[in-house]
């Protein structure tokens, strides 16, 4: 579980990735407006990551229970693989995105160009 509260579902997606070392793939949502979808950060609302099958009965029985109790808790996505894709975007690899995270500010500190 991650919250999206420090950048959005796009940070904490990518937050998750980089941690687990396994990718996701989250086709977006068709007909909004993509900057608040991936970078709102709306207090309250968090990330789960479950390893059941969205068509099997498990997910069905959770489903009913968080109907029943009035949680709002769509699927988005799923992980897996080795690439983190977020809507139309391109798939950047997670050891790329790793990198790029761990190397910005040594480079920035040094004085270096960071490339875009």
């Amino acid at each position: 579980a991650h919250d999206v509260s420090d950048g959005g579902i796009a940070v904490a997606l990518a937050e998750m990735a980089m941690a687990s070392g396994i990718g996701a793939t989250v086709p977006g949502l068709v007909g909004t407006d993509p900057i608040p979808v991936w970078f709102g950060e709306d207090q309250g609302r968090y990330l789960l990551t479950l390893s059941i099958d969205p068509q099997s009965k498990e997910w069905d029985a959770i489903r009913e229970k968080q109907s029943k109790l009035g949680i709002f808790a769509p699927w988005i996505g799923s992980t897996g693989g080795n690439d983190l894709k977020l809507g139309e975007a391109r798939a950047i690899p997670v050891s790329e995105l790793t990198a790029a995270h761990e190397s910005w500010f040594p480079r920035f500190m040094a004085n270096e160009v960071v490339d875009p």
